[in-house]
């Protein structure tokens, strides 16, 4: 189930956040993404509980506990 991350990702946090960001991996609950430049990495960490949370709910179950943002490639798939 932690792989349909991959597919809610865009409608969980939309498209502006999504054009800027990708989904790496998931290690222990804890998801990895990729941030294009340091100024979103700054305003995700705002909202990382609020990610979470959308995207549990999106599951249907707690799949991940945390995120933790790097920059990296954000185009293309990982």
């Amino acid at each position: 189930k932690q792989y349909r991350i991959w597919d809610e990702w865009d409608s969980v946090v939309g498209d502006a956040i999504a054009r800027q960001t990708r989904p790496g991996q998931i290690r222990a609950m804890v998801l990895w993404v990729n941030v294009s430049n340091s100024t979103w990495m700054q305003q995700l960490e705002f909202m990382k509980r609020q990610i979470v949370e959308r995207i549990n709910e999106r599951i249907g179950e707690r799949v991940i506990s945390d995120i933790r943002f790097r920059i990296g490639e954000v185009t293309g798939e990982e």
